[in-house]
């Protein structure tokens, strides 16, 4: 097991995400000092929409979406967690524990 890139954690999460139905795409986290409104800025650079936190030997993944409207939050919140979880365990990269917190900032509209 080698160091875990957050790279490798977003490339992992796009191709788990993309296929699951009502999410419209992943928000840019951490540009949110707009004067005008409060926008949320739908990314094609993902990796700039996942975080990732070591405490010890435990791992917390953190994912921001955008979802459409009109779907159930916590279904789509939670599909997504399970298939991010799911192929992370599939390639045993984590030395410790993880948690997969996904985020939903904003629906499309």
């Amino acid at each position: 097991m080698g160091k875990v890139s957050i790279e490798q954690i977003a490339d992992i999460a796009y191709a788990s995400v993309i296929t699951v139905p009502g999410v419209a795409g992943f928000a840019k986290i951490g540009d949110f000092s707009s004067e005008k409104e409060n926008v949320t800025i739908l990314t094609k650079n993902y990796s700039e929409s996942i975080t990732l936190k070591q405490y010890g030997k435990d791992y917390v993944i953190k994912i921001y979406l955008i979802l459409l409207e009109e779907v159930n939050i916590r279904d789509v919140s939670q599909e997504v967690q399970i298939r991010i979880k799911y192929e992370l365990e599939k390639l045993d990269i984590f030395p410790g524990n993880f948690t997969v917190n996904v985020n939903v900032l904003d629906l499309l509209i």
